[in-house]
């Protein structure tokens, strides 16, 4: 009984938290015309902060409503999108919908993206240190130039950090200048299904796999 009480609580906290987030986000897109060029900088910076924290603290439900409601408002996308720029290191985004999404320079490392949606995203510059991609679709035109060592990692008994991509689907995503080495269960199958996939990092062993 305790214990049901308490999920019920807990339920009930969480929501208010949405309520709270998507109220407060609603009245800065009114009041600060956040999809516009001309929004203040220190709204956009509150909205950012607000949405990494409810990103931080709700279950996975939630998590897609706040993104679902940001995506339908248009503050994904483009140059203004809220999330270029965030801090998102350690955070849990298994099976989040971020298709289309403005992630560059983003900080995502040791962050759990496994079977995330990410087609059509913009990674340029983004930190995906020992962040968990399995399973995560990157296909169709998304942009991954420059980005920091990527995929789910642990570390060897000679301390080397190793990097999973397990069933990635690479398909379109485009590899300019990615950083692949230390990469561990990718197939040079899923790398050739990219684009510029010629410019990317990789190991010598794998390099020559790839006939490079």
């Amino acid at each position: 009984m305790a214990n049901n009480q308490k999920s019920i609580n807990d339920n009930n906290y969480k929501q208010k938290i949405l309520d709270e987030y998507l109220k407060t986000i609603g009245n800065l897109l009114i009041e600060e015309k956040l999809t516009s060029e001309k929004s203040q900088e220190n709204a956009r910076h509150l909205a950012q902060a607000l949405t990494i924290n409810v990103l931080l603290e709700l279950d996975h439900q939630r998590k897609q409503q706040a993104i679902d409601f940001l995506s339908n408002a248009k503050l994904l996308e483009g140059d203004n999108g809220l999330l270029k720029n965030a801090n998102f290191m350690g955070c849990d985004l298994e099976n989040i919908n971020f298709r289309k999404a403005n992630l560059e320079k983003s900080n995502l490392k040791e962050t759990n993206l496994k079977s995330s949606n990410l087609k059509g995203t913009n990674l340029k510059k983004a930190n995906l240190e020992k962040a968990d991609m399995r399973k995560t679709i990157l296909g169709q035109g998304v942009i991954m130039y420059g980005v920091i060592n990527w995929g789910v990692s642990w570390e060897d008994q000679d301390g080397t950090a190793r990097a999973i991509m397990e069933s990635a689907d690479l398909s379109k995503a485009n590899l300019k200048d990615a950083n692949l080495r230390e990469s561990l269960w990718i197939t040079p199958e899923q790398i050739k299904q990219a684009y510029n996939w010629e410019t990317g990092k990789y190991d010598p062993e794998f390099r020559k796999t790839l006939g490079l």
